[in-house]
């Protein structure tokens, strides 16, 4: 008669015979005649994870053993129901499902099994630690297995424990994301108690370090998956989790952002900022909407990097025509008896580098809009001369106030800001173009902003910052646009 095992004494078991039968001193295991267990590459707190062989096909495939708990024994068919409707290159396939019983020495075991496609490679941790990888490619990664978990939501299908060790990467590079133990139908009730169409393992379920504010409460649907998601896209990024998740901190009362924001690449900071939210419908739409916004994110970079290299060739270009070295020689001239008067070609007008000082100028104003992005009140306000421009020093009311409430810049940098003039020395007048999320209601809105920085004991500072509706004391140099 089999007996129920936990998962640590089925491993206890199994492992040793695994390793004598690839010593041929014992018969290899084969399961209901059909998949035979090499080798266990994984354990969960349910069951193991292990390389096996289907003889019937001839092909590898990944079975998942669970120790025949009754309870279990619906989620297990769930789990291989979630995954029979997820058709998608980057989620895993599942094969079969059923229960086993076989014999290790004198003990008679009895397992649920999963047969699934097998996935020669490693984890999204894994991955990441075997070599520097650059952000651009951690992304790429990110964002295909973030198509496959939108796939599983188009299918009414939530995760519910989503994070770098569910997410496998073949040896191609291609992510899938596994381990669909957890999840349960979209439209399904988080209380209610589990059927055919989901899995249910108790009210709260998932990782801590990943789980979304109301999946702590059991409150987990769609919009948790793309919390958590953004979570291991952060923690992938930058090294660190976000946030403290043992003392259930989001944006931490010490630190004026999340934990590793200065190493986020600055693009993707909004995306994921909003993602992260602890109210759900502060997020992103749903999942698809971040990855859309990551995406774009991704193409202003690349846009950015092929026109800087564009306007490179053409400056190198032009100084190479007007070097004396690549001008063909000139024939020699006959003789003639009258000169004719002719005026001398415009020169060709080059693309000036931004001095240095000027660099310096945008540097310090993009450190105190960072500030303004953290809701450092008092950072930002220091990036000022004292007193404030113009329309800012009319009421100090109005400064305190705008303290409390400190709106956001979508994105700033470099490529926003588009330089006036400069004495070469202690001031800096540039516009500036990025865009603006009023709290107002108005959403966003793109700047033609006025900049004047000036240099004082070795620091710039703004002395001026205004826009169009701001200039009783200054008159902006900034072509009118919309802001």
């Amino acid at each position: 008669m089999s007996q129920p095992l936990s998962v640590v004494e089925l491993e206890n078991l199994l492992g040793p015979h695994l390793h004598m039968a690839q010593a041929g001193l014992a018969p290899p295991l084969l399961l209901t005649d059909r998949y035979e267990v090499q080798k266990i590459v994984g354990k969960g707190a349910r069951g193991l994870v292990c390389k096996g062989r289907d003889v019937r096909l001839d092909r590898d495939v990944a079975v998942k053993l669970y120790p025949a708990d009754p309870a279990l024994i619906r989620e297990v068919e769930a789990e291989a129901k979630a995954l029979a409707r997820l058709r998608h290159p980057n989620i895993i396939g599942v094969y079969d499902a059923g229960q086993a019983e076989f014999l290790l020495g004198e003990h008679s075991v009895s397992c649920l099994l999963l047969a699934m496609e097998f996935v020669e490679g490693a984890n999204a941790r894994v991955w990441l630690q075997r070599a520097e990888r650059r952000p651009r490619e951690i992304v790429a990664l990110f964002l295909a297995a973030g198509d496959g978990l939108a796939a599983a939501h188009a299918a009414a299908t939530v995760h519910r424990d989503i994070k770098p060790e569910n997410i496998m990467v073949d040896a191609h590079g291609v992510p899938r994301v596994v381990d669909f133990g957890l999840a349960r139908a979209a439209s399904a009730s988080p209380s209610a108690p589990a059927g055919p169409g989901h899995t249910q393992f108790g009210t709260i379920t998932g990782t801590l370090e990943y789980m979304a504010p109301e999946a702590r409460s059991g409150l987990a649907d769609e919009n948790s998956d793309q919390f958590s998601f953004a979570v291991a896209l952060w923690e992938a990024l930058t090294g660190r989790l976000p946030y403290d998740p043992h003392r259930g901190e989001w944006r931490l009362a010490d630190s004026p952002d999340f934990h590793g924001a200065e190493l986020l690449p600055r693009r993707l900071a909004a995306p994921l900022r909003r993602a992260l939210s602890h109210s759900a419908g502060k997020r992103h739409r749903d999942l698809a909407a971040l990855l859309d916004a990551l995406r774009r994110a991704q193409a202003r970079r690349i846009t950015w990097l092929v026109w800087s290299a564009a306007a490179t060739v053409a400056v190198l270009v032009v100084i190479w025509q007007a070097s004396p070295a690549s001008a063909d020689p000139e024939p020699a001239r006959p003789p003639t008896t009258t000169v004719a008067s002719i005026d001398p070609p415009a020169p060709v007008p080059t693309s000036a580098p931004v001095p240095a000082v000027a660099r310096e100028a945008f540097l310090a104003y993009l450190a105190t809009i960072r500030a303004y992005n953290r809701h450092d009140a008092d950072a930002y306000f220091s990036g000022f001369l004292s007193p404030m421009d113009c329309f800012y020093s009319v009421a100090g009311a109005y400064v305190r106030a705008r303290r409390k409430k400190l709106a956001g810049y979508i994105e700033v940098s470099e490529s926003d800001l588009e330089l006036i003039s400069t004495d070469g020395a202690g001031t800096v007048t540039f516009c500036e173009r990025g865009q603006f999320d009023y709290e107002s209601g108005r959403g966003r809105v793109r700047h033609g902003k006025a900049i004047v920085m000036r240099k004082v004991d070795g620091a710039w500072k703004i002395a001026v910052e205004t826009t169009r509706k701001h200039t009783e004391c200054f008159v902006s140099p900034c072509a009118p646009r919309d802001g």
